[in-house]
């Protein structure tokens, strides 16, 4: 994420006894700024999904 020039923050999390850990990828000024950009950042990591979580 580093390499991608994002802004993260990591949450552990623990679910039925196991241990997941929560990326979250920001701050956005709105939820349309963050859906805009979302493929945009499944394309810089590789990733099948991602989600705009909360405003």
């Amino acid at each position: 994420m580093r390499d991608a020039n994002l802004k993260y923050k990591i949450h552990q999390v623990e679910v039925k006894g196991k241990i997941f850990n929560k990326v979250l990828i920001g701050p956005y000024s709105s939820k349309a700024s963050a859906s805009e950009n979302i493929n945009d950042i499944k394309k810089k990591l590789n990733l099948s999904s991602a989600y705009v979580l909360k405003f």
